[in-house]
């Protein structure tokens, strides 16, 4: 049996940052313009998404996902932007002094200035790293389909109106979305 390659597809809705530099040229918080969105990143917002939203048995989760002792049986690739790819910026933002409101100050030490990235579209795949019956291999297939399905934003400041995106996963041969997600409910007893 060869191994199974899952290709999702990310729809941006706005901007997005997902830190990983030091502070410096002219920013607080920086990206890493190597690469933007790191397979880590991906990886930890699906797994919280199958543990926090979905529900999923955690059992199944450290299966799909891996422990701080063992790996997953799944890899996950960095993003790669489309063709016209993703242009960094550099904003700010500002907490105003709560103790006078109409003073229009700002508080000391308050103003940070971030980068923040906007894109159109991009990809990302994730791919089996371990020998699976095909039961598991579907049960592990749609834990990834149904977390990606499920995220709505993506890196840091999410509140704050950055990171909204739709993640569309790969149709599995012979499951709807619709299926997936009834797979997932019916196999996601806690433990």
């Amino acid at each position: 049996m060869s191994a199974v390659e899952l290709n999702f597809s990310i729809e941006f809705h706005g901007p997005f940052l997902v830190g990983g530099e030091s502070a410096g040229d002219g920013a607080d918080i920086r990206v890493n313009k190597d690469v933007l969105i790191p397979g880590s990143s991906i990886k930890g917002r699906l797994r919280a998404e199958a543990t926090n939203v979905l529900k999923v048995r955690k059992k199944l989760i450290d299966e799909v996902f891996g422990t701080a002792h063992t790996p997953g049986k799944w890899w996950f690739s960095d993003v790669v932007f489309e063709d016209g790819g993703c242009s960094v910026r550099t904003s700010n933002r500002v907490a105003m002094d709560s103790t006078k409101p109409e003073s229009g100050l700002t508080e000391e030490h308050h103003l940070v200035f971030y980068d923040q990235c906007w894109a159109e579209a991009a990809t990302f795949r994730i791919e089996q790293l371990a020998s699976m019956e095909k039961t598991e291999l579907d049960q592990h297939k749609a834990v990834l389909c149904a977390a990606a399905l499920s995220v709505t934003n993506l890196g840091a400041m999410r509140r704050r109106g950055h990171g909204w995106v739709s993640i569309t996963p790969p149709p599995i041969e012979g499951l709807s979305n619709e299926d997936i997600i009834k797979n997932l409910r019916e196999n996601s007893t806690h433990d």
